[in-house]
């Protein structure tokens, strides 16, 4: 991971490289061990390419539609970040993050009303204001290292609430990875299978990065549902079609790709 060493302590999170993986471990008090792995970006490469058929699930724009999220001030809900660094002084762009996350949200309703034949329509909730309008937290921070950023965003924001009130925090970061421009965002996965509301992805707040050139992308959802718990491809039974590196192999979709780990070479 750029700008991460093998065994990294930050807050209250040690951060250990497993190469038989190819993630890193995440261990924090009292919680589960958590695993983060980097999401590349589409490289330069001719259209048609093995390279940019690898990515092009998630590399892939997010529809122009956009479907209102569900509001909330409390409980599990998902929290938007803008992180940069300290001497960047742009405005912080709310206007065009909360129409990310509106045609996020219109995405997954839209899957989940088809899947379902209309029966269920799965919507986000999201942190708002009293006024229902969406919050955009703005936070500084030294450098664009996943650790770095969430660290600083628990320690300025929510914290690190548990179970009723966890919360995933959707970070869109103001920069280009500083050491891989082709990193296109990580996010933290649990290996737990139990399919209740304790389940670890759900009792724990986890964070999520998305990098600038992959905001407007399916990225962002790719990242988020990570945190969420997807996909489960390391402990039996595994979800279908899914692979060792937590991501899936059968097509063209938002958290499928060949990711080099047992079951992806199935794509």
């Amino acid at each position: 991971m750029p700008q991460q060493p093998d065994l990294r302590t930050v807050g209250e999170a040690t951060y250990r490289y497993l190469p038989e993986r190819g993630e890193y471990e995440v261990n924090r008090p009292e919680q589960p061990p958590g695993f983060i792995h980097l999401d590349y970006a589409a490289p330069e490469s001719p259209e048609g390419s093995p390279a940019i058929a690898a990515v092009e699930g998630p590399g892939v724009e997010l529809p122009s539609p956009e479907l209102s999220p569900v509001c909330r001030t409390s409980g599990n809900r998902i929290v938007l970040v803008y992180a940069h660094r300290p001497w960047d002084t742009t405005a912080t762009p709310e206007t065009t993050l909360r129409s990310i996350v509106r045609r996020m949200n219109w995405k997954i309703a839209d899957q989940a009303s088809q899947s379902s034949e209309g029966k269920r329509v799965t919507r986000l909730a999201v942190d708002c204001d009293s006024g229902g309008q969406i919050r955009v937290h703005d936070v500084a921070t030294a450098n664009n290292n996943f650790a770095t950023i969430d660290a600083k965003v628990r320690e300025q924001l929510y914290g690190s609430p548990f179970a009723e009130t966890a919360v995933k925090y959707l970070v869109f970061d103001h920069s280009a990875n500083e050491e891989n421009p082709n990193v296109a965002g990580l996010g933290e996965v649990v290996d737990e299978l139990r399919d209740d509301h304790f389940n670890g992805n759900a009792t724990n707040t986890k964070t999520a990065v998305v990098y600038v050139g992959s905001w407007g992308s399916h990225v962002t959802i790719h990242e988020l549902v990570h945190t969420l718990g997807a996909a489960q491809g390391l402990l039996s039974p595994k979800a279908p079609n899914s692979t060792a590196g937590h991501h899936c192999s059968d097509g063209l979709d938002l958290l499928c790709y060949e990711d080099g780990t047992a079951g992806g070479s199935n794509y």
